[in-house]
This record gives structure tokens, sequence and C-alpha cells, in this order.
């Protein structure tokens, strides 16, 4: 189990790392591709979303440590990690991929409006009331891309790992 949690922390920063690092030298629609939150999706809705909350928040946190542009990343990220868990529970509870794509644009909805409210508070000249379109349906594509995929890959390692008994 603390193999486990070091492993999970250990790849969390390695994501946090990609997202600033690697995905800041991008052009705009990818620069600002919220990598954390695509994990945070993932591990919610495949693995509990209890854990995909703590992965939210532990990943805001190491945002804001590692300097993200913004502004208290770690509560629009907690937010939107609530906001996973109360719709796993109550909304999306099969595990499907229109519950996958209801909760991934849910959570990515409740991460902007939270940045937002802060950004409203601290500095109100840099709110922008709009996400952009562009964004959304990267997001929204990349996370539909990674179910198939994740799907594929799953099927195919209980095809050739699992023992069939006759």
């Amino acid at each position: 189990m603390i193999l486990q949690a070091f492993l999970s922390f250990l790849l969390l920063i390695g994501v946090v790392t990609t997202e600033l690092s690697f995905l800041a030298s991008f052009p705009e629609p990818i620069r600002s591709f919220p990598l954390v939150l695509l994990f945070g999706v993932l591990i919610a809705h495949f693995v509990r979303p209890n854990v995909g909350c703590i992965w939210m928040i532990i990943g805001g946190i190491l945002l804001d440590l590692m300097g993200t542009p913004g502004h208290l990343i770690t509560f629009a990220y907690s937010s939107a990690g609530l906001t996973g868990v109360l719709l796993q529970k109550k909304v999306f509870t099969n595990r499907s991929f229109y519950a996958m794509m209801g909760l991934g644009l849910s959570m990515d909805l409740a991460l902007h409006l939270a940045n937002g409210a802060v950004l409203l508070i601290i500095d109100p000249s840099e709110l922008q009331l709009r996400a952009p379109l562009i964004q959304v349906f990267l997001f929204a594509f990349v996370l539909a891309l990674t179910f198939i995929v994740s799907r594929r890959l799953s099927r195919l390692l209980q095809s050739l790992f699992l023992i069939r008994t006759s």
C-alpha cells in the first residue's frame, strides 16, 4: 500500500512536471491543457472517486508549489475534485463512455468556474468570462481517446493474462 502510494505520487509529480514544462512549450490550445485534470477524471472514473479527488487536491498543491501561472490553483482543482466525487457517486454511477465524458466536462467546468471566482476576488482585470471553445473540445477529444485506448488495452491484457477454466 505504501509502495503504491509512493508510485502514485511519483506519477503525479511526472504529470505535473509534464504539464508545466513540456505542454507549456506548445501553442495556446495545447499549452493550457489540464493534464492533471485528465488523470484525475480517469482515476475518479476507473479507480474510485475519492482517490481521484485526492489526486486533484495534491495535484493542485504541486501546481501551486511549482509555479503555475495563475492564482490559487489548489482551490480550483480541489473544487473540481469534490465536484467529481459528488457526481460520480450520485449521477454518473455506471462506468460508461457517456458517464466519463459527463464527469470530465463537469469537472472541467468546475475547474474554470472556481478559477474564475478566485480571479474575480484577487485580480478582476485578469478575468476572462469565457473558456476558449477549442480547449473544451480538445479536452473532450483527448478524454474520449483515452477512454477508447484504455478499454482496448484492458481487453487485450485480460485476454493475454487471464487463465480460462473449462
